[in-house]
């Protein structure tokens, strides 16, 4: 995966094991970062996490000294308890008198996880004890070029924290997208410049305020679905969560029936961009791979062009050699992500759905 910086930091002074007892008998400290994939009612699974929970428990039998353990996968509420005692367990120690085991949610995006890892907002810590967190925030804190706000807190606060705050984001795209809509039925509206009143009050601030394509990605759809579950199993209302998630789903299913009223009959579109994003690779839950997914399985002939995304079959579709093939081969072109590529491309008065107004306009025929 293409993250700028990483090379650099592999070269450093690195060494990989395949040995989780090696591992942590050679360090004073363990990071768990292993994935919490979705359940079918939202729910993340932490089985990857207590595997890796007890794997270190079990090295821990046989090292003398105190040991730091820091899980940064995500967990649903409950889940760093749950880890704590699976790691005494393991280990024959008390939390807190041999290891302590704190929760600590990274905020950091693709394209940018190295430079948002060392230039936090916020560290977040998440523990059974206040004392617990002393360690890592230490450590931290010396890995951090900046000095950022570190907030220690208990298990529970931490675990939702995290959530709501990816479910935030997508509740704000999905607000700014809301209003892309309306103005579209507004004669002289332009959503870019309510989104620009909306990001000018302090209380708003403009980021993830676009209304532009839905939300995906790897984070924001899983913890909005995890944030929805959270309040079903409390007591609390999930509207606002499931709704952020429905509405995103009908802003996808909107964009086919553009692209499709677009396309004459026979017809071929060409997507530019298919990650979820510029600057990564990653198809998971990205809007221009789910389309361009759901155009092929209607019969119609995709083409797709991506800077970074090189395999086309992870989608169903064919691979341009460049964007001027993608073009050239395209019937319709949809810029589908905010690449800067695509705002001197020459389209040759094919229509295009400019999906991010890179070029102006959402729908226009465009000259050479």
């Amino acid at each position: 995966m293409p993250e700028p910086g990483l090379a650099e930091l592999m070269n450093g002074p690195l060494r990989a094991t395949p040995s989780v007892r090696e591992a942590v008998l050679a360090t004073d400290a363990t990071f768990i970062t292993v994935p919490t994939p979705p359940q079918p009612d939202g729910a993340l699974s932490s089985r990857h996490v207590v595997a890796a929970c007890v794997a270190v428990g079990a090295a821990l039998r046989d090292k003398p000294g105190f040991h730091v353990v820091a899980v940064t996968s995500t967990l649903m509420p409950g889940g760093g308890a749950t880890l704590e005692r699976t790691v005494a367990d393991a280990s024959g120690r008390r939390a807190g008198d041999g290891f302590v085991l704190c929760y600590v949610p990274e905020f950091v995006a693709l394209g940018t996880a190295i430079r948002d890892y060392l230039r936090p907002d916020v560290v977040l810590i998440g523990s059974s004890a206040p004392a617990s967190g002393h360690a890592v925030e230490g450590l931290l804190r010396r890995v951090c070029e900046n000095e950022p706000r570190v907030v220690r807190t208990t298990f529970a606060t931490a675990e939702l924290a995290k959530l709501a705050l990816n479910a935030f984001l997508a509740t704000k795209i999905t607000f700014a997208n809301v209003l892309a809509q309306a103005c579209a039925g507004l004669s002289g509206a332009d959503v870019d410049a309510v989104t620009t009143v909306l990001g000018a009050d302090r209380r708003v601030g403009p980021a993830y305020l676009t209304g532009a394509m839905p939300f995906g990605g790897p984070c924001l759809p899983r913890d909005t679905a995890a944030l929805a579950a959270v309040a079903r199993g409390t007591g609390a209302s999930p509207a606002l969560a499931d709704a952020t998630l429905s509405i995103n789903a009908i802003m996808l299913d909107q964009l086919v029936e553009r692209v499709v009223d677009a396309l004459p009959a026979g017809g071929t579109v060409g997507i530019c961009g298919l990650a979820f994003k510029p600057g990564t690779d990653a198809l998971e839950d990205s809007p221009p791979a789910t389309l361009a997914r759901r155009l092929a399985a209607a019969g119609i002939r995709v083409v797709a062009f991506d800077p970074i995304v090189s395999d086309g079959a992870a989608v169903g579709v064919e691979l341009a050699s460049s964007l001027a093939d993608c073009i050239a081969r395209a019937d319709v072109v949809v810029l589908a992500t905010p690449d800067e590529r695509w705002r001197a491309a020459r389209l040759g008065g094919r229509p295009v759905v400019d999906c991010w107004r890179i070029r102006g306009t959402e729908v226009e025929e465009l000259a050479a």
